[in-house]
């Protein structure tokens, strides 16, 4: 075999360090082609999938409730298998009791019957007997199969209670995953900020803070009833607790979980849903809105907070922030609901 000659080896290492050159040259390119987003943007960016998170984390809630609702007929369905199971174990021992009477009397033919008895009255007594027995076994043989029926019928039942049910805990299953895997794309560009980032990000979220009057002596303003009043103080009162979805207090809350919390205070009961709260009371317009009016934002109505006048409310943001204080203009506005008042 020919030995390779040094010219030979050194045009096949330009050749090599040619391709590498033109293979690293095209990556700057495609660098410069992307360059690296803002820290504004990936403010941006993260909040449109803690945006998306949550009103799947609203439709989470609404699973939870459907869940509950259908274990509950899950419960009922059983407990009618059992009665139906208890009334076909009636049936079932009458029909056997005038099974035996009639075997024990069944032998006794009319001729017989006449033979034997001491007299004829005695024998027409016992033949009126034999039709009893025979009538009321054909009314328990037929209370015998309706029971059976109620058997099968609440067995199905329940069968479709316990399939309904399942099939809600796996639609849960993937709404928590579907949360879960938006929030982990936030974190992983939160992640790929150089410190600087961070420290301007932080920045940027403060400055957003203040342009939402967030402030920490403020209180409800303009008049409220007294259980709008209980719900509102209750609210502030939960200011700088964290985000947390599916959460409702005491530690941490989603928007929902927030406002059913603080109404429950004030003894009025709220589903932890956002879509079963629109329908809670009277809706009213903008112009119209008064302290304590619940307000959604969105065409699905994904997010609430209580509107505490001057154009404020009090809320839960979304994850990586806490209950505070801002300005309904800084979403898309739906529609407010008075609960009392």
């Amino acid at each position: 075999m020919p030995t390779r000659t040094p010219a030979r080896r050194w045009t096949r290492a330009t050749a090599l360090f040619g391709v590498s050159a033109v293979a690293a040259l095209s990556l700057q390119a495609s660098s410069a082609a992307q360059p690296r987003p803002s820290v504004a943007q990936v403010a941006a960016r993260v909040d449109a999938l803690n945006e998306r998170a949550e009103a799947i984390a609203e439709q989470f809630n609404q699973s939870g409730i459907a869940l509950a609702a259908a274990q509950r007929r899950a419960g009922i369905a059983e407990a009618r298998v059992a009665r139906a199971e208890a009334a076909l174990k009636v049936q079932q021992h009458r029909l056997g009791s005038i099974a035996a009477a009639a075997y024990r009397n069944g032998g006794v033919s009319g001729t017989t019957g006449l033979m034997i008895s001491s007299s004829p009255q005695t024998y027409l007594d016992q033949a009126t007997a034999l039709d009893r027995i025979s009538a009321r076994g054909a009314d328990r043989l037929r209370a015998l199969r309706t029971a059976s029926v109620q058997v099968a019928q609440a067995k199905a039942e329940a069968k479709a209670q316990v399939a309904a049910v399942r099939a809600i805990n796996s639609e849960i299953a993937q709404k928590r995953h579907e949360v879960n895997a938006l929030l982990a794309q936030a974190e992983n560009m939160l992640s790929g900020l150089r410190s600087e980032e961070r420290s301007r990000l932080s920045a940027l979220r403060r400055a957003q803070a203040r342009a939402s009057r967030d402030d920490t002596r403020v209180s409800y303003k303009g008049p409220a009833s007294a259980r709008a009043r209980i719900a509102i103080e209750f609210a502030l009162s939960q200011r700088g607790k964290p985000y947390h979805w599916g959460s409702a207090g005491p530690s941490s809350y989603d928007c929902s979980g927030l406002t059913m919390r603080s109404y429950a205070h004030a003894g009025i009961s709220l589903d932890h849903f956002t879509g079963s709260q629109w329908h809670s009371g009277r809706h009213v317009s903008r112009s119209a809105l008064r302290p304590g009016d619940l307000v959604f934002f969105y065409s699905d109505h994904h997010h609430v907070g209580i509107y505490i006048g001057g154009g404020q409310m009090v809320h839960a943001p979304h994850t990586g922030d806490v209950v505070r204080i801002s300005s309904i203009d800084g979403r898309s506005f739906s529609g407010g609901v008075r609960l009392v008042g």
